[in-house]
């Protein structure tokens, strides 16, 4: 794992807590062969920091395994935001379809004060990095409700585009609406944020005012 990619993501001082962990460490040629210029700088933007930080945990493990402890077929969750799994497979030894574990280079069971190294020839891509807004719903049943509505709303294209979005996804868990055009509409504009950071708050973001919170305890104070 790239130190400069560590810091720039600002997850060192978690992976020099007490552990122990397991990191699977790509050489710096890997990470240059897949970030190119374009792709590097959208990473070390400050709004793409959490998928920098996806990034690198699919990387670690919150347990300790040296290679001895490696099965072939085996699927061991990491610590990234979604915990995704990183398949294990011994013919030859990789990780997940094409990363080599790099025994014959003897960069494997490098010991740590909290854990255990080994070196692997690319970079993991955990789903935050392969796959955007519209793939991840599609996958899920909880969001297929939402997924309608945003094809019906004609929107898969904007929302495969290059972000950054934030959408909020009821489940159909919870309910499972009967929509029509109307609620198609509200729905557009309600669940789906562009963020822009040098732009103020909605008020109605803001909550309730100082006066407005004073003026409401001293009327609830003079019923009592």
């Amino acid at each position: 794992m790239s130190a400069s990619a560590v810091v720039a993501a600002g997850i060192g001082p978690a992976l020099s807590r007490d552990g122990p962990f397991t990191v699977f460490a790509p050489p710096n040629s890997a990470f240059e062969e897949l970030f190119t210029p374009e792709l590097a700088q959208k990473y070390l933007n400050p709004i793409w920091l959490p998928q920098l930080q996806d990034l690198l945990l699919y990387h670690a493990l919150g347990s300790e395994v040296f290679s001895t402890d490696l099965a072939d077929g085996a699927e061991v969750d990491t610590l990234n935001f979604s915990g995704d799994s990183i398949t294990v497979n011994l013919d030859p030894p990789r990780l997940n379809d094409d990363s080599i574990i790099l025994v014959r280079e003897g960069l494997v069971d490098i010991k740590a004060c909290n854990g255990v190294i080994h070196g692997v020839s690319k970079v993991l891509l955990p789903t935050s990095a392969t796959n955007d807004i519209v793939d991840i719903g599609m996958a899920s049943e909880d969001f297929s409700t939402l997924v309608a509505a945003v094809e019906a709303s004609g929107l898969v294209e904007t929302l495969k585009g290059e972000g950054p979005f934030t959408l909020f996804g009821t489940s159909t868990r919870v309910t499972q609406p009967k929509f029509d055009n109307n609620m198609v509409s509200r729905l557009t504009s309600d669940f789906i944020y562009q963020p822009q950071p040098t732009t103020p708050l909605p008020p109605s973001w803001r909550g309730p005012s100082r006066r407005s919170s004073s003026r409401r305890i001293s009327t609830h104070s003079s019923r009592s």
